[in-house]
């Protein structure tokens, strides 16, 4: 016998519905749905309309428990009813969007929108509590790109990247590259290889090989664990201490305590500000200025004048 053979009522159309229950053991996505305007109707699950579905493929989108469905039933039989869709009471809708071309999509912690302007198009995703401890907003519009993880802001567009972590700034533009950081900031390296000008305001520490092709000026306490190799000019303002071979092509003038374990090459000139202590060979091409205590283990080669208080020339070593 069918519906229409027993002769009892049929309900067309769309009726206004309330979830009373989204968990489905049958896992099809099934809502236990109320109906006000049908009381007479029992509590029952309605089958989804999704948009697209298949074999381990398609749309799956839960209304939360409350949430208010619009329901039909298949054939007009109350016992087959169908959620087709959602709505929203004054004051429902995310507020986000808050503009036609403002296309959302939110769970609450997750939140994405689409804005497709002309010319001013943008996305935003957000993800935020309780879904998620630290709060991240991924920006994109017509200009920049911009991530946002907690404190720490990563900026990119057409001219630079830059990166903001609390005191620390990093920004990349074809120009340079700008780093300020409030604490230390250590390169370790098998090898480092610079080529131009370089100048530090500050202690310098490097554990490696170091290759500089160009000028360096550094102001202030500088130790290097590994050989030294600079093609530039250098002026150092403040102690000096290096654990392997130094090779300078260029001038040098340090200020401050000279210490090298290893073999030493400069040239044309080197003025040295304060004591020196050399553990290997020096040559120098050029004139070779010590104001301070000179102390050199090994062969001492200097192609120019010597000018040293505690240093005779002819002797063989800086003593």
């Amino acid at each position: 016998m069918t519906l229409l053979d027993s002769h009892q009522p049929r309900y067309w159309g769309k009726y206004r519905g309330r979830v009373v229950n989204n968990i489905d053991e049958l896992g099809l996505n099934r809502l236990l749905v109320a109906v006000p305007t049908l009381p007479a109707l029992a509590e029952s699950y309605a089958m989804p309309c999704a948009p697209y579905g298949g074999f381990q493929v398609g749309m799956v989108l839960t209304p939360q428990i409350g949430a208010n469905v619009w329901v039909e039933f298949e054939n007009g039989d109350p016992a087959y009813p169908v959620w087709t869709g959602c709505f929203w009471t004054e004051g429902e809708k995310p507020v986000l969007a808050e503009l036609p071309t403002q296309q959302v999509f939110t769970t609450g912690s997750f939140t994405m929108m689409v804005n497709d302007v002309p010319g001013e198009a943008e996305l935003l995703i957000t993800l935020t509590p309780p879904g998620f401890e630290v709060p991240v907003t991924l920006s994109v519009n017509s200009e920049v790109c911009t991530l946002t993880v907690g404190e720490a802001v990563f900026s990119v567009n057409a001219e630079e990247a830059s990166a903001v972590m609390e005191s620390t700034n990093v920004v990349m533009t074809p120009e340079g590259l700008v780093v300020q950081a409030a604490g230390d900031v250590n390169i370790t390296a098998p090898e480092t290889t610079i080529e131009g000008n370089v100048s530090v305001t500050g202690a310098v520490e490097v554990e490696g090989n170091t290759d500089i092709t160009g000028a360096v000026e550094i102001e202030g306490n500088v130790e290097i664990a590994g050989a030294v190799e600079i093609e530039g000019d250098s002026e150092i303002l403040g102690a000096v201490e290096v654990e392997g071979d130094v090779e300078v092509l260029g001038a040098v003038e340090v200020e401050g305590d000279l210490s090298v374990i290893g073999a030493m090459e400069a040239g044309p000139e080197v003025a040295m500000f304060g004591a020196c202590e050399i553990a290997g060979d020096l040559s120098v091409v050029g004139v070779a200025d010590v104001i301070g205590d000179a102390s050199v283990v090994g062969a001492i080669e200097v192609a120019g004048a010597v000018v040293s208080g505690v240093y005779t020339p002819g002797l063989g070593n800086i003593m």
